[in-house]
């Protein structure tokens, strides 16, 4: 059964409220009641804030002395905090006033239907007994419906992998990544083209290697090295394009030895579309071969930044 928070008056305690919350309890419903729940020494506020967010509902005893009463409007701006995403929290009554009245004083309640109490205690549990079940059982129906649309999201996230997988397994899969390769290769080299003549000096070097790697030698012999997957290297999904970021070793000869790498980052095809293959760094936007060019000289050149320093 629903816990029910009591918001009120003193003035309305003897009349109404302490007969109500009694006939709740007989009901069924586990109630939050001054009376019950505070006791000598207790803080008036953490008590309330603590009720307020325990309880199911809220009901709220709309009377000419709660419309003046500093506290009973504090825990009705506190109901009205926990009424999100279309959950209804409070049930209001009206004690003693008229639409008008209420109307006045919140035109947000004044357009919800509100218990009159002069109907008779009996009858006001039994409104409230209804308001609770109709309302408990939206949220079940709601709970259900956001579960449905999360099993659906689900299969079509593994739908679109599926078919992703399919794609990096079909026979042209292996051309279309070789040429995707290239195309990030000669995006590279026509940046680097573009800054040394934008500069009118060859700041920055493309050097061919074995197989399908390019460097890219910079300053303080740092350089970048780009290595995208060939034909003899395919393995369909399990293919990245590696790209190192190194300096070059001398030995006592000045002969360059074995140089040390300093950052590697692999980037993964994607074959999201039968179109094109774009690039993924560990789950991130997907990067086409001109963006991915872009995207490797910006970190060299932060990587350039960080050795200067």
């Amino acid at each position: 059964m629903s816990k029910l928070f009591i918001s009120h008056a003193s003035e309305d305690k003897k009349a109404f409220v302490r007969p109500l919350a009694g006939a709740l309890i007989a009901a069924g419903f586990d109630v939050w009641y001054d009376e019950y729940e505070l006791t000598l020494g207790d803080s008036l506020r953490a008590k309330i804030d603590h009720g307020l967010s325990t309880c199911d509902y809220g009901i709220a005893v709309l009377s000419h002395s709660f419309f003046s009463k500093k506290w009973p409007q504090l825990e009705l701006d506190g109901l009205f905090s926990l009424e999100v995403n279309s959950r209804k929290v409070i049930l209001p009554l009206w004690h003693g006033v008229t639409k008008e009245d209420v109307d006045k004083f919140s035109p947000i309640l004044g357009g919800r239907l509100g218990g009159r109490t002069d109907r008779g205690i009996d009858n006001i549990v039994e409104d409230i007994r209804r308001a609770t079940n109709v309302s408990a059982r939206s949220r079940e129906l709601e709970a259900i419906g956001e579960g449905r649309a999360a099993l659906g999201a689900a299969i079509a996230r593994l739908t679109a992998q599926h078919d992703e997988l399919r794609r990096m397994k079909s026979r042209d899969a292996r051309e279309k990544l070789m040429r995707a390769g290239r195309q990030v290769k000669e995006a590279v080299i026509a940046s680097v083209q573009e800054l040394n003549k934008s500069e009118g000096k060859e700041h920055f070097k493309v050097v061919p290697s074995m197989g399908s790697a390019i460097y890219v030698e910079g300053p303080l012999e740092l350089f970048v090295s780009v290595d995208p997957p060939d034909g003899q290297h395919y393995t369909g999904e399990s293919s990245e394009l590696t790209v190192r970021y190194c300096k070059t070793n001398r030995d006592d000869y000045g002969t360059r030895t074995h140089p040390t790498t300093h950052k590697e980052i692999d980037f993964k095809p994607r074959m999201v579309t039968d179109d094109s293959v774009h690039w993924d760094e560990v789950e991130g936007d997907l990067m086409t071969a001109d963006q991915l060019g872009e995207r490797i000289l910006r970190k060299f050149a932060e990587y350039i930044d960080g050795k200067h320093r």
